[in-house]
């Protein structure tokens, strides 16, 4: 591959032509930036980086989790004090937060920040489901479904506000799913509360109610993804299976290698190397200016050649 300068450095030698340099600019470009038709370019994973940080990942959660567990227990902190403790998932999702912060925005892997996004999400929901529990108190809640309802349906609106957050610092599509099911999470808690005690007989209502909102759901996401199916704006993010953490300005898509770095990049590439043709591109009344440095080499050679040509003589 030559760069810029060699090919003004050939220009100024006289080995191409100026027009012949721009073409081959033009034509660059223009292969870097074709595409196939309708292709999504999905790219989750762009190396085994990915996958081993995803891993160190979970095993750092996994750990996390189980030390807020224990500290949970020793402290009186969990449900029926010997069950589940609220500090496990915070630590979770407090962890899961940070990491985001480097391999989210700073890094922009796709991969891990997935792994990120869920372990969140399901931290909070855990988190404000079982710290409700323990406040609420174990025996109260044994046999009471109106109270467990409402109890789904606190955590999942403060799940649901989370991913709203995760989604405003961090742009991960994904995100939008996670929203989606903590709101579902919110009309089950509220069904099970008008249920009351006739949850067991009412089976059938709540399977039915899971189904209309897997549908609403899914039409929800393919009108989410129709409606800018060119990719060219935030709300896909330019790519409905692409990641766009924010990395300072938290209201602009910022690309990560997820996914597609491909078309979008290329034709960004292509764009600014058009511009530097049209710019570069003498007009009929202007002529080549070459530097002085390029003009003595040019004469030099030029030199070179005469005395050459009358030694053979």
């Amino acid at each position: 591959m030559y760069s810029q300068q060699e090919l003004d450095d050939a220009v100024a030698s006289g080995v191409i032509t100026a027009d012949a340099a721009n073409a081959l600019r033009a034509h660059v470009a223009g292969q870097h930036a074709s595409t196939i038709p309708d292709e999504e370019q999905f790219r989750l994973i762009t190396g085994f980086n990915d996958i081993f940080v995803s891993i160190a990942a979970a095993i750092l959660l996994f750990a996390v989790g189980w030390i807020g567990q224990s500290i949970g227990q020793s402290l009186g902190l969990a449900v029926g004090g010997d069950g589940p403790s609220f500090l496990a998932p915070l630590g979770v999702a407090a962890t899961s937060w940070g990491l985001a912060l480097f391999f989210t925005a700073k890094r922009r892997m796709a991969l891990p920040s997935i792994v990120l996004l869920l372990s969140f999400v399901v931290g909070v929901f855990a988190t404000a489901g079982i710290g409700l529990a323990t406040v609420i108190g174990d025996d109260r809640l044994n046999n009471n479904n109106l109270l467990a309802g409402v109890l789904v349906s606190a955590s999942g609106a403060i799940a649901a506000a989370a991913a709203w957050f995760h989604w405003r610092r961090f742009r991960v599509p994904i995100t939008v799913a996670a929203g989606a099911a903590a709101v579902a999470s919110i009309a089950v808690g509220i069904l099970l509360s008008a249920l009351g005690q006739d949850v067991e007989n009412a089976k059938n209502i709540i399977l039915g109610l899971v189904l209309a909102l897997g549908i609403g759901i899914f039409l929800f996401a393919m009108w989410w993804d129709g409606s800018d199916r060119e990719r060219l704006t935030c709300q896909s993010c330019r790519s409905a299976t692409r990641i766009h953490p924010t990395s300072s300005n938290r209201d602009r898509c910022t690309d990560l290698k997820f996914a597609s770095d491909g078309w979008q990049r290329r034709a960004a590439t292509a764009r600014s190397a058009a511009s530097r043709v049209d710019s570069k591109q003498p007009s009929a009344a202007q002529p080549v200016h070459r530097p002085a440095r390029e003009q003595a080499g040019t004469k030099g050679h030029a030199g070179v050649r005469r005395a050459t040509n009358a030694t053979v003589r």
